[in-house]
């Protein structure tokens, strides 16, 4: 029992663990945020999972193609918006249902970069860019070097940093802006949105899209 307790007492006081765990749980926070901004407008949205293939296979091919980091994450977000765009239409324009649509587009998304990556590599395996197409940590200068907590929260990429200001950003955007209430209009009680003149279905293409 000795020996279980100071194992888990290193493993939780791990600062290379805490870094690792925020690293990942930013890769689900940001398409979380897009569920959220799709749900808000009364679209459900369970195809990020196909979102987040089709992203990451666009950001490895454009930015080994290019050789610039950028215009892969610029690749991930329009090939995302691309599903994401699918299941707009799927849903608003032919208002097929959103749960279907969404596992469709999920098989979809998981079979084509498969295939994708099969071909590009001859079935080798998955490719990996070389280090300088990846994001580099960005140091705090002296928050850095503080035990423990200079590590997991000043010494990460910028992407973590861009999703903790996204996080706030809809935290004030839904809730504190007049844009904010029309979302939460159009998800809650369409029919009174449209009464007010609100464009229900451009708010919801946005929405989903984003």
């Amino acid at each position: 029992m000795i020996v279980f307790f100071q194992v888990l007492y290193r493993v939780l006081t791990s600062a290379d663990l805490w870094q690792a765990a925020l690293v990942f749980g930013t890769l689900y926070l940001l398409p979380a945020l897009g569920g959220l901004m799709s749900e808000r407008s009364g679209v459900v949205n369970i195809a990020m999972e196909g979102m987040m293939l089709t992203g990451a296979y666009a950001a490895v091919a454009t930015a080994e193609a290019t050789k610039s980091l950028w215009v892969g994450v610029i690749g991930a977000m329009i090939a995302g918006g691309l599903m994401a765009l699918i299941h707009a239409v799927v849903s608003i324009n032919f208002k097929a249902n959103q749960i279907v649509s969404g596992i469709a587009i999920n098989i979809f998304a998981l079979g084509l970069t498969n295939y994708l990556v099969f071909i590009q590599t001859q079935g080798q395996g998955l490719p990996s860019l070389p280090g300088t197409l990846r994001l580099p940590a960005i140091s705090w200068g002296p928050l850095a070097n503080i035990p423990f907590l200079g590590q997991v929260l000043f010494q990460q990429n910028i992407i973590f940093y861009v999703a903790l200001l996204i996080l706030a950003g809809i935290q004030f955007l839904l809730f504190h802006t007049n844009i904010g209430l029309r979302i939460r209009a159009v998800g809650e009680h369409p029919q009174a949105a449209d009464t007010a003149g609100v464009n229900v279905r451009l708010v919801r293409y946005l929405c989903v899209i984003s």
